[in-house]
């Protein structure tokens, strides 16, 4: 079969982002039962996340939700109201300097998915900085360079190409998300919008915390780094041995 093979469908993602989400949970509940409430920061979030992931969670009038991001569609602030009130703010920012938020502001900042995305290794520390600044404790999730589907092009094995060779296939054909280049500017910037990490980078962008495997068919697929305030050091921390 060509490289292109969908292997996963499009409902897989749904329920690998609900499976691991129970570690998310169990923090957001730790500290409403500890607190009376939770303010989460959700840093490049959106409301479908949340809907699937957590439904009751954002229906719960203890929890509320700031969510940053650095542009929005029309009608999300009417759904985020429709939705939840004023426990649910849209805010505009950049995950890598958010100055306006002070240190320690939130029970929780949140990441899912979004850290692969900032940019080169010195944006990528200084997002994670950001989230262990703002964030009393947090939860940030991000796909394993191990892991043989790349899940933005859904290509077997496309990361592990040379630069060449991966816009040479954005060019030919659309690859998962994204629609065919046009062009090589456009190509570049489709394989430059992702950079997936090994679990020895993760570690080292947050240091302290647990890094968590999340293991499909056997397989790493994504890697979750809890931290912050009250987390102990786990023995197993940054081995597949520390499951979802």
């Amino acid at each position: 079969m060509p490289l292109g093979l969908r292997l996963l469908p499009p409902s897989a993602g749904d329920r690998f982002r609900r499976a691991r989400f129970g570690l998310c949970r169990g923090i957001i509940e730790d500290v409403v039962a500890q607190r009376g409430a939770c303010h989460v920061l959700d840093i490049g979030g959106a409301l479908r996340y949340w809907q699937v992931c957590a439904p009751d969670l954002l229906e719960d009038a203890r929890v509320s939700f700031d969510m940053v991001n650095i542009a929005y569609s029309p009608g999300d602030q009417e759904s985020a109201e429709a939705i939840g009130g004023n426990r649910i703010r849209l805010l505009l920012g950049d995950a890598r300097a958010m100055p306006e938020i002070a240190d320690g502001a939130y029970d929780l900042a949140h990441s899912n998915s979004v850290i692969e995305h900032v940019g080169r290794w010195p944006d990528m520390q200084a997002m994670a900085a950001e989230v262990r600044r703002i964030g009393q404790q947090y939860y940030v999730q991000t796909p394993y360079w191990g892991f043989p589907i790349e899940p933005h092009f859904r290509v077997a094995g496309f990361h592990w190409l040379p630069e060449q060779w991966r816009l040479s296939l954005v060019m030919r054909a659309a690859r998962g998300y994204h629609p065919q280049a046009e062009t090589v500017d456009a190509g570049m910037r489709m394989i430059e919008s992702a950079v997936l990490l090994n679990r020895r980078q993760y570690g080292a962008l947050f240091p302290g915390a647990n890094i968590h495997s999340e293991i499909v068919y056997g397989l790493t697929k994504s890697l979750i780094a809890l931290g912050g305030t009250g987390v102990a050091p786990d023995p197993q921390s940054n081995t597949r041995a520390l499951r979802v």
